[in-house]
């Protein structure tokens, strides 16, 4: 079957115009993704200028390559403990003693996620120069999950 007329035309035009501006967006996009604002480190880094940030990043590389295992083992605490709550609470009839106690251990586990991550930003802070420890903005410490964007942390 043909399609012929005006209406053909204009909706050919219409399909060529929107193809050309979808593939216009995907590439502004691909081009502000790649030359866009700078974008550097997790949510520890961007609260610091850049310079500081590049310096200190190798001090926190190294201390969570150090406390992976550990790290890791908080993060499936975690996830095991948010399960079972997870399923106490699909249950058929709320059990709210076990459902008491499943919170309790996902509190318990956090509490260990946040002790093994004090001591990574410890050991951090310990390998750096004087200088570098003082110039950076520790204030990360106590938010939890502003940048889940990337990678939030142990159990995230």
């Amino acid at each position: 079957m043909t399609i012929r007329g005006k209406w053909a035309w204009t909706l050919m035009a219409l399909l060529v115009v929107s193809i050309g501006v979808n593939v216009f967006a995907l590439g502004a996009f691909a081009a502000w993704r790649h030359m866009g604002p700078a974008r550097f480190g997790g949510g520890m880094e961007r609260s610091m200028d850049r310079e500081t940030a590049e310096q200190a990043r190798q001090y926190f590389k190294s201390a969570f390559k150090a406390h992976r295992d550990e790290i890791r083992e908080a993060g499936r605490a975690i996830r095991q403990a948010r399960r079972k709550a997870g399923e106490t609470m699909r249950a058929e009839t709320l059990d709210e003693q076990a459902l008491a106690v499943d919170l309790e251990a996902l509190q318990q586990a956090n509490a260990e996620a946040q002790r093994v991550f004090e001591g990574v930003m410890i050991e951090a802070a310990r390998a750096m120069p004087d200088e570098l420890r003082r110039k950076v903005d520790w204030r990360f410490l106590g938010r939890r999950g502003h940048h889940r964007g990337k990678r939030g942390g142990p159990g995230h």
